[in-house]
């Protein structure tokens, strides 16, 4: 529903002719009263999933109740997306907690919508939701990049690799997550040390981090040959201390250079008068 805000109708459950509850893995349950045209008119995968899921009939309000095993806070950024025809990411604690026998004061554990937007992707994936897939992946890429010294980066990333490497649209929506690591990694060694432990846990890391460091190099090292073959803008001049035959001053003095020379000619040529003794 791109460009048409439906989002009151998801808000305020008017007009609805169908219950999807949802259950995550963390036992939390909410009930969305949704409307079969807008979410499975866009999303047909959805419709799969329910047929084939638990439906109860809710006599009281003539409404079917289907049950899906969805964790409620990402399915409700699906059904926003689906309403709203926009993708909005939110903010959530840190989920991982220090460890107390490695303390980094770099690290910090602000809130951050990084998880949130991988698990928005994960889902959009499964529900063959292409542009959600985009928009989540391109949030998700905006969070990280200002969350490295986050002590939920290093985990986003395992999370990510585990359930998403494979999927064909990695390389061109989330491939700078590894140029992210890789450019942190070369200005920030804490940040180096730090995640030399993730990619030896997860191998698909450490070469996509050693292929986008290559490749900075690589650019690097170009820019400056190109640096080089510019023709530098003192190509020409004079150093200092000399002048150019070009200047305005060379050329008035040269001009009375040449007149006085002329007048030298003349008096060459003229008689010299003597002076008789007396």
């Amino acid at each position: 529903m791109s460009g048409l805000d439906l989002s009151f109708l998801l808000e305020s459950g008017l007009y609805n002719d169908i219950h999807i509850a949802c259950t995550g893995e963390s036992g939390r349950e909410h009930t969305f009263k949704l409307h079969r045209a807008i979410v499975f008119g866009q999303c047909p995968r959805l419709r799969e999933m329910a047929l084939d899921a638990p439906v109860a009939f809710d006599e009281e309000l003539r409404v079917d109740v289907v049950d899906l095993e969805i964790e409620p806070t990402i399915f409700e950024g699906v059904l926003r997306y689906l309403y709203l025809g926009e993708y909005e990411a939110v903010y959530q604690a840190a989920e991982v907690e220090f460890d107390q026998d490695d303390v980094d004061d770099a690290l910090t554990d602000d809130a951050h919508s990084m998880f949130y937007s991988l698990r928005v992707c994960q889902l959009a994936c499964d529900l063959n939701l292409a542009e959600l897939f985009t928009e989540s992946s391109r949030a998700l890429y905006a969070a990280a990049r200002f969350s490295t010294d986050n002590v939920d980066f290093a985990h986003v990333v395992m999370d990510l690799y585990d359930n998403l490497r494979a999927d064909p649209r990695f390389d061109y929506t989330l491939a700078e997550i590894p140029q992210i690591i890789a450019e942190t990694s070369m200005r920030d060694a804490r940040f180096k040390h730090r995640f030399e432990k993730v990619m030896r846990i997860c191998p698909e890391v450490a070469i996509d981090v050693v292929k986008a460091t290559m490749d900075s190099l690589a650019a690097a090292q170009q820019e400056l040959r190109r640096r080089d073959e510019r023709p530098s803008p003192m190509l020409g001049r004079s150093s200092p201390g000399e002048e150019s035959d070009d200047e305005p001053q060379v050329r008035r003095r040269r001009r009375r250079s040449d007149d006085s020379d002329e007048e030298s000619k003349e008096e060459r040529g003229r008689p010299v008068k003597r002076r008789r003794l007396s």
